[in-house]
């Protein structure tokens, strides 16, 4: 939170003082603009909150956007498990080709 506040996001105050600019930078208020195809890959161990990726899909799901949503069981931010790994780089490739494919 405080690399909102401070960081490199640069909003300047915490949510509760700048309510719009939280609202406004928040990438579900924006799921409405995506035209691209997704693919979402969470651990489910990741400080970053699944909730968020989960509403984030079922948003794009609900308007039938192209979406994907993958999650990893005893994962963290990062995928390390080498089976996880292998699984990983095999759905990419897949999804790649399909939607690569699909958009010419």
């Amino acid at each position: 939170m405080l690399m909102l506040e401070k960081g490199f996001m640069g909003l300047g105050d915490p949510p509760w003082q700048a309510t719009e600019r939280y609202r406004d930078a928040s990438p579900i208020s924006q799921v409405g603009k995506v035209q691209t195809p997704v693919m979402i890959v969470h651990g489910d161990l990741d400080y970053i909150p699944i909730q968020q990726a989960e509403e984030f899909f079922t948003a794009l799901y609900r308007q039938g956007k192209r979406s994907v949503f993958v999650r990893y069981h005893g994962e963290g931010h990062g995928i390390s498990n080498r089976p996880n790994v292998l699984d990983f780089w095999e759905r990419f490739r897949g999804w790649m080709a399909e939607t690569l494919n699909s958009q010419n």
